[in-house]
């Protein structure tokens, strides 16, 4: 059976993707595990303390070194600020992917974790080996705009799926996302839209989708997004 095994490190103009290190605890306990906005729809229960967070890297460590899930910090390259995570979970044909940033953000902080994470699945998808790419999302939550507008399709429901302790629910609902090979269109996004306007299509992507606006500000959001991404850019879901 063919290994999926991705490379240790990204890289985009203003942020490189790394593993997990044990110097990363304090970042990721204060900006990630702490932050109750960042936990809400995980299934692991909110971080109190640093210990904690530095047992989760252990594990992370133990599952690069068994092949079972890839993790990276996304790292700015010239703060050093942690802006997120990103995890690819491979069992191919088929590969999962998953990913949070911290929420406490500016806008340039969200379009630098963005931009490394399509980079990551743009070469995901470029494997041979990789049929189907899938993501797991809660009905209603805001990852679903951004999931939808990548050309994901949402394949099922399935209930009673995970657990969700920081919000005191035994299990909930979860949201099953895909696209499959050839990912023509999801292709067509990031090579003609996303890396060949970067600046554009980044900062109105991220201003919309990533970012609280006020009522009137949203559609509006919306409309530019479509015209910098073009004709394939319908943007479905619910505003932020």
């Amino acid at each position: 059976m063919e290994i999926f095994s991705p490379p240790f490190c990204f890289e985009s103009p203003n942020a490189i993707a790394r593993p997990v290190m044990p110097r990363d605890a304090t970042s990721l306990f204060e900006d990630l595990f702490s932050d109750p906005a960042v936990m809400r729809n995980i299934e692991a229960k909110l971080h109190t303390s640093i210990n904690e967070t530095k047992v989760f890297i252990q594990g992370v460590e133990q599952s690069w070194n068994t092949n079972f899930i890839h993790m990276w910090a996304v790292e700015h390259k010239t703060s050093g600020r942690i802006l997120g995570l990103v995890n690819l979970q491979g069992k191919l044909p088929r590969v999962e992917i998953g990913a949070m940033s911290v929420q406490k953000s500016n806008l340039r902080n969200r379009r630098a974790f963005f931009d490394l994470f399509l980079r990551i699945l743009d070469w995901t998808i470029a494997q041979p080996s990789v049929h189907y790419l899938y993501a797991c999302s809660d009905p209603g939550s805001s990852s679903e705009q951004v999931i939808e507008h990548f050309g994901f399709k949402l394949e099922a429901q399935l209930p009673n799926w995970e657990s969700r302790p920081n919000q005191g629910l035994a299990s909930v609902p979860i949201n099953l996302y895909g696209i499959a090979r050839p990912f023509k269109d999801f292709v067509h996004f990031l090579h003609y839209s996303w890396f060949k306007r970067p600046e554009q299509a980044s900062m109105l992507l991220s201003r919309s989708l990533l970012l609280p606006l006020p009522e009137e500000q949203k559609q509006s959001a919306f409309e530019n997004v479509g015209n910098a991404m073009g004709p394939r850019s319908t943007i479905q879901g619910r505003l932020i």
